[in-house]
């Protein structure tokens, strides 16, 4: 006979089976295809194989394309707390054979299950299983066994002991997963999660970029207001839109009665006043700061008609609900006598950094909050995290974290020529649940309706805008309404009487 075929090593299946991995280089749901392609021709000299693809990870389960004609097939592990979603063929899916997630690697007689993991984040799992006994690639259990029984037959020659030997028990011995079968399996999936962990940043990154612009377009949108009423309107549209909230609230500070505005519900009438001493919105009015509060049930502060729990109608929020607010700090210009237009003249220098402290003392919280309101020369405020406060708001975050402290510090400090001016408060309430592939990208987890804190970065950001957009909308307004000759406090700006 002619020379002898040349089997191909696994080293040799694994190299050229990684090309697969380049067709898709942007889809998730090609990078698991590769991988079960290649672990297949890994494996090709295994019979009858089995390869069944499990995603855990909340991404990866949100990005995979499912069959539109068929249900996806979901197992639950630890009291159903976590899901394990079938990846790909769905026919010849099997249960899994390992009883928890911590068990990997499992190698047994007839299946081995391996994690698709990157650190200590667990992406998904995948299983291999073979059957004994039928027919598969290299001939089968069934011509092992001829050859297992040819060579311990009394008569066998020993030339025909040793080319059997060579090439029938070599195939006997595929039906167990060597170590060398499983190595290359850890380097696929280890290879697999990399590349995934990677188009998720990236198609993080995007959506990212995408709440920037839109961010960009709000502040140029609401720059168009012709007054403050459709101010208003502009900026909590967008902000539901671009926050995923069911309401946004727009409270306006009034100087001369040094309270919070409230626009009504009806037209034409006057707005409802809210002290400066009630409520979360008080808080973040006389702090200057923003503020998130994961849950309004435990906060002691939060005052149910003045920040807004309430709906127009007698129905209440629901008390998992959190909550979002920062104060509108637009920059104005400080006049000749030292204050700036349209404030008092006792604001001091350095009373609205982030902890409310006067001096810049981290513990005195004891001052007069008053003294910052209206215009003040410090700089913007920063982030703040609810921390339980007590029934009288004096440990709401008193002392920041070190994160929002820092990012207080670097924001821009304003020129000798400019100061802050407080315009009013504005409050996310109720955040919707996305959907799984934005929450998973790391702005929201489905099930929980807290803000992120890419959320709480952007807000904050996004109120600088929103502020400046505010005063000059709030300007044009006065000048309109004295060229006119009538009156142009904020409660008939506002639209009252």
């Amino acid at each position: 006979g002619g020379p002898a075929p040349v089997v191909a090593s696994r080293m040799d299946r694994f190299l050229g089976a990684l090309p697969a991995f380049w067709k898709q280089l942007e889809s998730p749901t090609g990078v698991l295809r590769a991988l079960v392609e290649v672990t297949s021709r890994i494996l090709s000299d295994v019979p009858n194989v089995r390869i069944t693809l499990y995603a855990v990870d909340l991404w990866l389960r949100s990005v995979v394309e499912l069959d539109p004609d068929r249900a996806p097939i979901i197992y639950y592990f630890g009291q159903g707390k976590t899901q394990l979603q079938v990846v790909g063929n769905k026919t010849g899916a099997e249960a899994p054979i390992f009883p928890n997630l911590q068990c990997f690697p499992l190698i047994t007689k007839h299946s081995a299950a391996l994690a698709i993991q990157v650190r200590s984040r667990l992406l998904g799992v995948i299983q291999v299983s073979y059957v004994s006994g039928g027919s598969g690639v290299g001939g089968g259990s069934g011509s092992n066994s001829n050859v297992a029984n040819s060579l311990t037959s009394p008569g066998a020659p020993k030339i025909l002991a040793k080319q059997l030997k060579e090439q029938g028990l070599q195939e006997a011995q595929t039906e167990s997963l060597t170590d060398s079968a499983v190595g290359y399996l850890r380097a696929v999936c280890n290879f697999s999660a990399s590349m995934l962990v990677q188009i998720e940043r990236s198609q993080g990154q995007q959506l990212l970029n995408d709440r920037l612009l839109s961010a960009m377009d709000l502040v140029v949108e609401i720059s168009k207001a012709k007054n403050l009423q459709d101010f208003e309107q502009r900026l909590r549209q967008h902000l539901m839109e671009l926050f995923n909230v069911t309401s946004v609230r727009i409270l306006w500070f009034d100087v001369d009665r040094r309270c919070l505005l409230a626009s009504a519900w009806v037209l034409r009438q006057e707005p409802i006043v809210h002290s400066l001493e009630k409520g979360v919105v008080g808080m973040v009015a006389r702090r200057q700061q923003v503020l998130h509060i994961p849950s309004i049930s435990k906060n002691a502060i939060v005052d149910v008609v003045a920040d807004g729990i309430q709906r127009p109608g007698g129905k209440y929020i629901s008390g998992q609900a959190s909550m979002l607010l920062g104060p509108l700090l637009a920059e104005v210009p400080v006049t000749r006598g030292g204050g700036s237009n349209g404030s008092d003249n006792n604001s001091k220098s350095g009373n609205a950094n982030v902890n409310g402290n006067t001096n810049n003392s981290s513990s005195n919280t004891n001052h007069n909050d008053d003294d910052d309101l209206g215009a003040t020369s410090a700089k913007p405020a920063g982030l703040a995290s609810d921390s339980s406060p007590d029934g009288d708001g004096n440990n709401a975050s008193t002392t920041t974290t070190s994160a929002a402290t820092a990012s207080a510090s670097k924001a821009r400090k304003p020129s000798p020529a400019e100061s802050y001016r407080l315009m009013g408060v504005v409050q996310l309430l109720e955040r919707r649940n996305r959907n799984s592939k934005t929450a998973a990208l790391g702005f929201q987890l489905p099930g929980a309706s807290e803000f992120s804190q890419e959320d709480q970065n952007l807000f904050q950001q996004l109120l600088r805008g929103c502020a400046n957009a505010a005063f000059k909308t709030w300007k044009m307004e006065e000048v309109k309404a004295q060229h006119a000759g009538t009156p142009s406090s904020l409660s008939r700006l506002l639209g009252g009487k």
